[in-house]
């Protein structure tokens, strides 16, 4: 599997948990999280565009780094956890979408 594809496959299961995390949470956490998970699904759409182009534009220290996230955003329970780890998810899918 090429890097834009492993990276594509971990973007995509860290949207999914975000989106599990948005649906399992309380009124007022759903609150606090809503802006930044609308924000995460229209990168994420931008970044996959660019990832499903010819030739690969991820590195290895992509694939670890978004590995990372992935993991960090699963281990997310907390609101203001899951805020910090949707901040870096979006500041990584801003870079693959540029």
């Amino acid at each position: 599997m090429d890097n834009d594809a492993e990276v594509l496959n971990h973007v995509a299961s860290a949207a999914t948990a975000i989106d599990l995390k948005y649906r399992r949470a309380d009124f007022e956490s759903k609150l606090a999280l809503k802006d930044d998970r609308d924000k995460t699904f229209d990168a994420y759409s931008k970044a996959r565009m660019k990832l499903l182009e010819e030739g690969v534009i991820c590195t290895e220290k992509d694939v670890r780094e978004m590995a990372d996230i992935r993991a960090e955003i699963g281990r997310a329970r907390k609101t203001q956890s899951i805020l910090v780890a949707t901040g870096r998810f979006l500041a990584f899918l801003a870079k693959v979408a540029a």
